[in-house]
Formats: C-alpha cells, structure tokens, sequence
C-alpha cells in the first residue's frame, strides 16, 4: 500500500481516486496477461493450422507412393506367379521326358552298350548292312543257280 505523507491525511475523494487508479492498473495488467496469452494461442493456432496442412500434404504424397508401391507389387507378384507357372509347366515337360525316356529305355537290356561315337557305330552298322545285302544277294544268286542245276539234273536223270 502507498503510504501517504504525513502532514496531510488524504481525503475520502483521494483515496477513492487511488483506489479506482489501483484497480484499473490491476485490470490494465489482467488484460495484458489475457491479450498474451490470446497472441500465444493464436500463434499456436497458426502453428497447428500450418502443421496440419503440412500433415496433410505429406498424407497425400504417402498415400500415392503407397498406391504406386501396392501396384509394382500387383503387377511383380503378377510376373512372378507367371514365372513360376512357367517353370512348373518347364519342369512337368522334363518330367514328362524323363517318363519317356525312362519307358523308352526299359527295353534295353543291362549287357548293352552306349557307344561314344555313335556316327562311327553308324557308318559300320551301314557297312555292315550292305556286305550283309550283297552277301544275301550273292546267297540269291547262287541259290537261282543251284536250282536250275537242280533241275538241269532231274530233267536228264528223268530222261
């Protein structure tokens, strides 16, 4: 409190005029507390506002790279299933071929031989072939001819 000099004591209209000067100081004050705290709030608003638009953005570029990504891995996941229904096709044909291959060779029998140069066996069995050829037909020939020699003889042991 103010204290008042001490010759003259103040009057009822002077302390009224210091009490209402107190209290508008006081509410001078209050108001300047509450108009800070509306600017801090309206800077926080700002801030919030900015943030929020900013969140928002950054959702939106999040959600088309999301959509972008959910697509490569549609169409990869895509590409891979067809890879792998191509190589399940690929690997039942081999097995399919081996079946063949394995009933095929069931008739061959244990004392067999696989020839390394089978051009070379092939040529021989060739060679082979026609000396066979030529030897049945000379066995033809000579068989023609002891026949009719045959025949020569009944026809003069007949006559």
């Amino acid at each position: 409190m103010v204290s008042w000099p001490p010759v003259e004591k103040p009057s009822g209209h002077d302390e009224l005029c210091l009490h209402l000067a107190r209290l508008r100081c006081e509410r001078n004050i209050e108001e300047l507390s509450f108009r800070q705290e509306c600017e801090a709030l309206l800077a926080r608003a700002v801030n919030l506002r900015a943030d929020r638009k900013e969140l928002e953005e950054e959702t939106v570029r999040w959600q088309k790279l999301a959509e972008h990504e959910a697509e490569i891995e549609e169409r990869s996941t895509a590409r891979s299933e067809k890879a792998h229904r191509l190589l399940v096709d690929e690997l039942q044909e081999g097995q399919n071929e081996l079946k063949a291959a394995s009933a095929s060779l069931r008739g061959v029998s244990a004392d067999w031989v696989i020839e390394d140069e089978p051009e070379k066996r092939l040529e021989q069995s060739k060679a082979e072939c026609r000396r066979a050829r030529v030897c049945e037909e000379e066995y033809q020939e000579a068989l023609s001819a002891s026949k009719q020699l045959a025949r020569c003889l009944r026809k003069k042991l007949d006559s």
